[in-house]
């Protein structure tokens, strides 16, 4: 049995014996990723709703654990900078409390937090600055 790439040239059409059905594990397979996108999808679209309506249902988190303050990159301590000040700016924070830490401190203020955070930046080399707004 030839293969497709037996029929390289763009000019030839490709016969139907060339082209093997998917076996029946391939097919459930593919079958329960579809089901899976699609579920991921609906979950998307609700979790954009609520987001945008402002109403959250009892499934809607209340705590946002956040990584460990020393133990950040520069890299990622930028990118959690401005996560933070998106979320910020969203009023998440207003249904929504956080649980941080740097080294043996903790906090569930989003300002000292984020005081953390641009602390960590400057520590790590940088002028603190960060604007992609």
């Amino acid at each position: 049995m030839k293969k497709v790439t037996d029929y390289a040239s763009p000019w030839y059409k490709i016969p139907k014996e060339a082209l093997a059905p998917l076996p029946p594990e391939q097919k459930k397979e593919l079958a329960d990723r579809e089901a899976a996108a699609k579920k991921l999808e609906a979950d998307a679209a609700k979790l954009i709703a609520q987001h945008q309506s402002g109403v959250y249902g009892e499934d809607a988190p209340s705590i946002l654990v956040r990584k460990d303050v020393s133990a950040l990159s520069l890299d990622q301590t930028v990118d959690e900078l401005e996560i933070m000040t998106r979320l910020s700016k969203a009023n998440f924070f207003k249904n929504v409390t956080i649980e941080a830490h740097q080294g043996d401190n903790a906090t569930d203020s989003v300002s000292t937090y984020m005081t953390w955070l641009q602390e960590r930046v400057t520590q790590l080399g940088t002028d603190g600055t960060y604007s992609q707004f």
